[in-house]
């Protein structure tokens, strides 16, 4: 996830992506809420509840921003290449 993330930032750094910054503010919500996740389950042990909640969090956000986001990034990467 941090080198998918970071590979990420670099390319749309590369190519001066103007949505940049939010773009960031996005990678470090997902996270920190991965983040209070796992110290959910380090402390609370795991359940059939946190782990549907985990999924759908997982599920969702990487389906909205692989089909919204991400392809921002290609959409914006190919416009400039073109």
């Amino acid at each position: 996830m941090v080198i998918h993330f970071s590979d990420e930032e670099q390319l749309q750094n590369k190519y001066k992506y103007p949505e940049y910054s939010s773009h960031i503010e996005l990678h470090k919500a997902f996270v920190k809420a991965f983040l209070e996740y796992k110290n959910q389950l380090d402390t609370q042990g795991t359940s059939i509840s946190l782990v549907a909640k985990f999924n759908s969090f997982v599920s969702n956000w990487l389906i909205y921003h692989i089909s919204r986001e991400d392809k921002k990034i290609g959409v914006y990467i190919k416009s400039i290449n073109v």
